[in-house]
């Protein structure tokens, strides 16, 4: 079981409701990618090194965050809007901050490098 895997299962084990889409998340190895990313279709790809370099709790608050796009419908939403690739790395940087926020509210942990809504000079 991939790291990821194991922080499904620690996730579901404290926010039972989450289940049936933690599990509906299948996981594709990408090496080089250097980090974790989901799309639309609920596949989270995700770099073995990059990976093996974080905490358990590390691995739940990624896991919990890549859930929380789909969950939010961050793809579906930048699409309604109108959102061309020129400006899709900001959208990503501002849902990335914004989910950030919660997690850590929560309680969890992100790797370092992790942005906050503070960084971006937002409430």
């Amino acid at each position: 079981m991939n790291p990821l895997q194991q922080a499904r299962a620690s996730l579901v084990e404290r926010h039972h409701y989450l289940a049936t889409a933690a599990y509906a998340v299948s996981f594709i190895e990408k090496p080089g990618l250097g980090t974790v990313e989901i799309d639309m279709r609920w596949r989270l790809y995700h770099d073995p090194k990059a990976v093996a370099m974080w905490s358990e709790r590390e691995c739940v608050g990624v896991f919990y965050h890549e859930l929380l796009h789909v969950l939010r419908d961050h793809a579906g939403r930048a699409e309604a809007k109108g959102i061309t690739e020129k400006n899709k790395f900001a959208w990503n940087v501002a849902g990335d901050a914004e989910i950030n926020d919660g997690l850590r509210a929560e309680g969890h942990e992100l790797p370092k490098g992790a942005v906050y809504p503070k960084e971006l000079k937002c409430p």
